[in-house]
């Protein structure tokens, strides 16, 4: 388990995303869309921690369609097409093109927004 909280693994990603300034390849992308699916999960626990710890205990499904509820709707309904993409992301295959740093920038975006609503 990790000891980093959503944010700190949010700073990892964007330094993943640039060093020294540059924009990187695409498999500096790729570990970054990792790391930003993990502050996702860590943030989405944080949330069921704090408001609804029986949540913790359903299916990773359950906890998508029941999150709106409990963060508001936009935030919800962004965290849902985050943790889609980041997984389809995570599970790409050979010959899909991995994400770009723009594209892994908004879903950085959206997994802030999250936390913040804690």
């Amino acid at each position: 388990m990790t000891t980093e909280t959503p944010g700190q693994l949010l700073g990892i990603a964007r330094d993943l995303l640039q060093v020294g300034g540059r924009p990187l390849r695409s498999a500096r992308t790729a570990a970054a869309a990792l790391v930003v699916r993990q502050a996702l999960e860590l943030a989405v626990d944080d949330v069921w921690r704090e408001r609804a710890p029986a949540m913790a205990d359903v299916t990773d499904r359950a906890q998508q369609i029941t999150l709106p509820f409990f963060v508001g709707r936009e935030v919800g309904d962004e965290t849902r097409w985050a943790w889609s993409r980041l997984s389809h992301l995570c599970h790409h295959t050979a010959y899909e093109m991995p994400p770009n740093a723009a594209e892994v920038e908004a879903l950085i975006g959206v997994v802030e927004r999250l936390a913040d609503r804690q």
